[in-house]
């Protein structure tokens, strides 16, 4: 963090690494095998030999992924229009080994814990527990009427719909008894959310990614789960990555 300090620019942690920083009180039993970083600057701002500087001393660090402003992960690889001008904004700093990090709001902390969790098909141990400690750890703060408001702007409502009934489902967590409700499903789309999540949950974790290889994704009857919480433009844009991301 010295290296950016110097640098004049601020850091988030996401995912992972954040949690790993400000959720869980035994980080060693969760360690990520990678660590994510935003950088605050957009990438048009930044020139080529600054650019290059941050390279080299990433160099030093396998396992450290940055971006700069925004994540890919976070927005799936822009299938969601995430605000990260909002989301830096709700920012808050922390001292972490006496130097300057920032981390999400626990609104936007939960909401891309969902994402994460939509993104490894929603039955990944270790998204539902990332779920359920978010929760915990925030419990009398987290504001849900904020973090619908956030989710809803972020065109993610039926993705945390989905995480959160599937980790009350499997391992379980506190939420508001009227919060289902309150974010407004189709009622179509939330019969089909929960067949779908009680059949997944009869079926072994190591069939989440089984199926046969398309575009270098494994397709099975799983991929449904994660396509039904996407909307009609949504599923179009994961397509189209997916198609791009092949021909490179």
């Amino acid at each position: 963090m010295a290296f950016f300090e110097q640098q004049s620019l601020a850091v988030m942690a996401i995912k992972g690494a954040a949690l790993d920083v400000i959720v869980y009180e035994r980080p060693w039993y969760t360690l990520s095998n990678d660590v994510d970083l935003i950088i605050n600057i957009q990438p048009a701002q930044i020139s080529a030999q600054r650019d290059q500087e941050i390279k080299t001393f990433f160099n030093g660090f396998p396992g450290f992924e940055y971006e700069y402003f925004a994540h890919h992960d976070v927005s799936i690889n822009n299938v969601l229009p995430i605000n990260f001008s909002q989301i830096w904004a709700d920012s808050t700093r922390i001292s972490f080994r006496e130097r300057r990090l920032w981390i999400m709001s626990p609104e936007d902390m939960l909401i891309s814990a969902c994402i994460n969790s939509c993104r490894k098909r929603f039955f990944r141990l270790k998204s539902l527990c990332d779920i359920a400690e978010i929760l915990t750890k925030f419990q009398e703060t987290l504001n849900w009427s904020l973090l619908i408001q956030k989710a809803k702007a972020y065109d993610c409502l039926n993705i945390v719909y989905t995480a959160l009934f599937v980790t009350q489902m499997t391992i379980g967590c506190e939420l508001p008894p009227d919060l289902f409700n309150r974010l407004k499903i189709n009622p179509l789309r939330a019969s089909l959310v929960h067949f779908l999540s009680r059949r997944m949950s009869l079926s072994a974790f190591d069939s989440l990614f089984s199926g046969k290889d398309f575009l270098g994704r494994k397709i099975d009857w799983m991929l449904l789960l994660p396509y039904a919480t996407f909307r009609n433009y949504q599923i179009w844009r994961r397509i189209k990555y997916a198609f791009t991301f092949r021909e490179k």
